[in-house]
């Protein structure tokens, strides 16, 4: 899906006026936050926006406002077909945009229209966060309105989704492990990595790792 654009993409680290010019100049227009529920992608995503003086948009959200009505509720009225549709609709209208932060619902991956949007968008750099599948069922066990989702307490089902969405994740360009780590720590890790390949890019026939 999308490690073939890393050779296309380039990335800069966060923190300061001059890192988010330096993004925008090195051809990075948006990063796209990615993984299973509770990964922390609205939490990481907010703290990274901040960081480089973009906006933040988390992709659910913007389909509940465009749509007036919940997730669950489009999903009752017209199925997941439906809800995709939209997903990969709102998703076309966010990359058109510059300064972006975006964070993507955990099954947002499995749509082949998200998926060839991601792969298409030039400038865009997808990270994927990732902990043990335990860790990130505690996180949302934690989580106000946790007892709302019946999903959390399927193992079996919460394993099939999580077996069905890795292959997709790990085609990031990016992949930073949460387990364990504050959002700070976090945050530090992804500007790390960020920085790691802007200076790749910035040299003239070094390839990117």
């Amino acid at each position: 899906m999308l490690k073939s654009m890393q050779s296309s993409s380039s990335f800069a680290t966060a923190g300061s006026e001059s890192t988010a010019d330096g993004a925008q100049a090195s051809g990075l227009r948006a990063v796209v936050l990615t993984g299973f529920m509770g990964a922390g992608k609205t939490t990481l995503g907010r703290l990274l926006a901040t960081d480089l003086g973009w906006e933040f948009r988390d992709l659910d959200a913007e389909i509940e406002q465009d749509s007036g009505m919940t997730v669950a509720d489009i999903f009752r009225a017209e199925g997941e077909a439906g809800f995709r549709a939209r997903e990969v609709a709102m998703l076309g209208r966010l990359l058109q945009g510059e300064r972006l932060v975006l964070a993507l619902g955990g099954g947002a991956v499995e749509s082949a229209g998200v998926r060839d949007h991601l792969t298409a968008c030039p400038g865009a750099c997808v990270v994927y966060l990732a902990a043990p599948l335990e860790a990130l069922v505690q996180r949302c066990l934690q989580q106000p309105g946790a007892a709302e989702r019946p999903v959390l307490a399927d193992r079996e089902r919460l394993q099939a989704r999580w077996t069905a969405r890795v292959p997709y994740y790990e085609q990031a360009h990016l992949k930073v492990e949460t387990a364990g780590a504050r959002p700070e720590e976090t945050l530090q890790t992804l500007r790390t990595l960020l920085e790691k390949q802007t200076v790749s890019a910035s040299r003239p026939g070094t390839p990117h790792e």
